[in-house]
């Protein structure tokens, strides 16, 4: 059998999404926008005594906020759930023994994340705007979209993101190690929701980021009270800001090495 089979792999990701049901996670989601946006632009039908355009203003930005946020929370709990269709025994003996390799069903579980972790928030969130927008025009208040307000906001973060980058490539290293770490940590974060959902069966979310937050208080800790690293990172912080990009690379490419080898050894326990 060949290692990768596009044939195969468009069977299996079909077959995927019609034995799995997505729909009430893709209900959440679109209701956690609209009423979230309702409750935000519900002042608007009685207004304070400011000009209604400030206003306006000021409930775009809380939405677009709030939506940064509902986002990120959707996102990483899908992708800890990318692999629960391995959290029993009979439904890993299924799985494998599907007629496809272990890469191709990889891929189709996270082509499967993409398509309704990443792609349907948007479009979900595009619906859920347009409907609290008709929903207020009924009671008879008029508002504007909040695309603009996200739209400004991506562009914002876009802008400081890429500023690390053109700064590092004009001979300032820190600004690009500073890019680096932060395109680092990103995948960190969401390479551990993936394999936290490899290792734990039930309540993968939760257990993967409690055991992430005491990981990251104990080497705050450390960094902070012991006084031979607070002592060597003040006269070293050159060499530390190498180091630590180093480091969070090193840990990106163990994580992307240790998914496969779960996966591959969770279908066989």
């Amino acid at each position: 059998m060949k290692q990768f089979s596009f044939q195969r792999f468009a069977q299996l990701l079909r077959l995927d999404i019609r034995l799995n049901r997505y729909l009430p996670a893709m209900l959440g989601i679109f209701l956690g926008y609209f009423f979230g946006f309702v409750g935000i632009y519900w002042k608007l039908v009685n207004p304070p005594d400011i000009s209604l355009e400030v206003l306006e203003d000021v409930l775009a930005f809380s939405a677009s906020r709030y939506c940064l946020v509902l986002t990120v929370f959707y996102v990483l709990v899908a992708s800890s759930m990318m692999f629960t269709n391995l959290s029993t025994k009979d439904s890993r003996l299924k799985f494998f023994m599907l007629p496809a390799s272990n890469l191709e069903k990889m891929a189709s579980r996270f082509v499967v994340v993409l398509l309704f972790g990443v792609a349907w928030p948007l479009v979900a969130y595009f619906l859920a705007d347009l409907l609290r927008v008709g929903v207020l025009a009924v009671l008879g208040v008029s508002s504007g979209f909040s695309f603009s307000a996200v739209g400004e906001m991506c562009r914002q973060g876009w802008q400081v993101f890429a500023t690390y980058f053109s700064d590092g490539f004009q001979g300032n290293l820190s600004s690009l190690y500073s890019g680096l770490d932060i395109v680092f940590g990103l995948l960190i974060v969401w390479l551990c929701q993936v394999a936290g959902g490899l290792i734990f069966r039930r309540r993968a979310f939760v257990f993967t980021n409690v055991l992430l937050f005491f990981v990251l208080f104990t080497l705050s800790w450390v960094a902070s009270s012991v006084d031979f690293v607070t002592v060597w990172l003040n006269c070293h912080a050159d060499a530390f800001e190498l180091f630590a990009t180093v480091f969070l690379g090193l840990l990106t490419l163990f994580l992307l090495s240790l998914i496969p080898w779960l996966f591959c050894h969770k279908q066989v326990q």
